[in-house]
This record gives structure tokens, sequence and C-alpha cells, in this order.
């Protein structure tokens, strides 16, 4: 329906999109010139920002669909620092992981796990880290993130995982109280 569904259509040539002018579904007129599409992209900018914040990724989705991946890369990070909702920053750390850029992307799932700690978050971490050689650096801060009670459980996985024993033994115990 129109209320679902709004369009905005360019057509430089004036011909190809001629017989959809005037449908329900138009934002505005048929844009033909590069002044008149930049007027509406500068809209539909302004209404992005206005979204949800659990719109957002789908609305993203649309720009780089569109071919405009670097606005809606400049919203979604606009929109990172606002939100605790870590659908923004899961949709970030997908677009530098599909330009491989993995320093970008550790850092998104670094932000990720801090804000909502988990084994699968851990596990990505450790993989990408390792292979920008930081992992040694960045362990001992997210170990010492879960040193909280409420994270035994995760911290004992985290240790039995890598083969650490000990280490698990000694956070059942300190959750247990002994």
């Amino acid at each position: 329906t129109p209320v679902q569904v709004r369009l905005i259509l360019v057509d430089p040539k004036r011909v190809e999109l001629s017989l959809l002018e005037g449908i329900p579904h138009l934002v505005a007129p048929v844009a033909h010139d590069a002044k008149e599409a930049a007027g509406l992209l500068r809209w539909a900018i302004r209404e992005m920002e206005r979204a949800d914040v659990y719109e957002l990724p789908v609305i993203a989705n649309l720009f780089v669909h569109h071919e405009q991946e670097e606005v809606a890369e400049r919203l979604m990070l606009k929109h990172a620092g606002k939100t605790r909702d870590t659908g923004v920053l899961h949709w970030l750390a997908n677009l530098y992981l599909s330009r491989d850029d993995k320093a970008s992307t550790l850092g998104m799932l670094d932000r990720i796990f801090r804000s909502t700690p988990n084994f699968e978050g851990y596990q990505q971490i450790r993989d990408l880290a390792r292979q920008l050689g930081r992992w040694d650096a960045l362990r001992p801060e997210l170990l010492a993130l879960l040193d909280k009670p409420h994270y035994s459980y995760l911290l004992i996985q985290i240790y039995l995982d890598e083969k650490e024993i000990d280490q698990a033994i000694e956070a059942l115990k300190s959750e247990q109280g002994y």
C-alpha cells in the first residue's frame, strides 16, 4: 500500500518512468535532474535520522541497495553512539566485514561484546584479534570485564574452551564462595 511503500524515482531521460508519474506511492513527483534527486536524497536522509532505532538497519540496507553505502554508514555511525541497541553495531560490523576491514570489524565486535557479553561474541573477537596480532593485549581486558559474579558461567565456559581447567575451577570456586 502507499502507506507501507514510499518511492523516490529519478528519470534523467524523462522517458522510462513517465508512466509512473502520479502513482500514490511516490514521495514526490519523478525527479528529472541531479538537483531534484539530491534534494530528495537529503529528505530521505532526514527521514532516516528520525527513524526508530529498530528500523535503521532495514533503511540502511535500502541505501546500500541503491549504491549509497557511504550515506548508510555515516547515518549508522551517527546512531551507534546514541543507542544501547546492538543492531546498529551488528550492521556496521557486517559492513566492515564485507569490506574485509578487520580492524573496524574488531572494533564493532568489541563494542557489542562490552554491551552484551556472550560466548559467541568472545569467540568472534578472539578469532579476529588473533588474525590482527592483538589478542594478547585484548584478552586480559575482556577477562577483567567478565570478572563479576553475574558473568561467572560465561567466564567458566571461556576457560574450558581455552583448555584452562585450573582457571575454570577457580572461577567455579569463587562463584560458589569457596
